[in-house]
């Protein structure tokens, strides 16, 4: 979504994608950066998704033309969690929709529900339950549940890479070698001489930017 993945970046970009803002903490400190996305692109729903009777498809097409009202640009893609994708599955409203002969009761499969979409909203929906582990050793959601996120084609962004301490202090001093690889990230190696070994160390700074951050919205299903 914001161009190549490197895993480490996944959970503050999919952060950012899902919330607007990337909140870490790192060496002793919180840092919080709001990316400025717009309070109208993001959505409490009426009626909680969980419930049966919500008009489901209505909310999500306000939020696509809101958006394109704003932008010009009509959001076609859109990544869930599996929790919320079963709050699709299970609607009354859009099971009728389906199987109208039998007045919504049959099994909706995933692929038919994603035609469905399709077929309503020109959007084609993700569902994305991976997990990952933080520095703590803490399991989080890449895609919190109860989130539903529209976003346009194309890449949303990209990765940049700041300048570390290692680079700027210590490439031209003596005793220390300091070189950049994968585009940004300082590897020092440090001699030690009693005992004799050699300390290594990798650090980077880096943040995604979001220049499609007016075209994202974000729906609350579960407010």
């Amino acid at each position: 979504m914001f161009g190549l993945l490197g895993s480490g970046y996944i959970p503050m970009r999919m952060q950012l994608l899902t919330s607007g803002l990337i909140a870490i903490a790192a060496n002793g400190q919180n840092y919080t950066y709001d990316y400025g996305m717009p309070s109208s692109h993001k959505v409490d729903v009426g009626t909680e998704w969980s419930t049966a009777t919500a008009d489901i498809i209505a909310d999500i097409q306000a939020l696509q033309d809101a958006i394109e009202d704003d932008t010009g640009v009509r959001p076609t893609r859109a990544v869930c969690s599996s929790k919320t994708w079963g709050y699709i599955k299970k609607n009354d409203t859009i099971k009728k929709s389906i199987f109208v002969l039998s007045n919504g009761q049959a099994t909706l499969s995933n692929a038919r529900l994603n035609q469905y979409l399709q077929d309503e909203l020109q959007l084609s929906v993700v569902v994305y339950s991976k997990r990952y582990i933080d520095e703590k050793g803490n399991k989080g959601a890449f895609v919190p549940d109860d989130t539903f996120v529209i976003f346009p084609e194309g890449n949303l962004g990209t990765t940049w890479f700041g300048t570390t301490p290692e680079e700027s202090d210590l490439m031209a001093g003596s005793g220390v070698n300091v070189s950049i690889v994968d585009t940004g990230v300082a590897v020092t190696t440090i001699p030690k001489t009693d005992p004799v070994n050699v300390e290594t160390k990798a650090t980077q700074i880096t943040l995604p930017s979001f220049e499609t951050i007016d075209q994202i919205g974000i729906l609350d299903v579960n407010p």
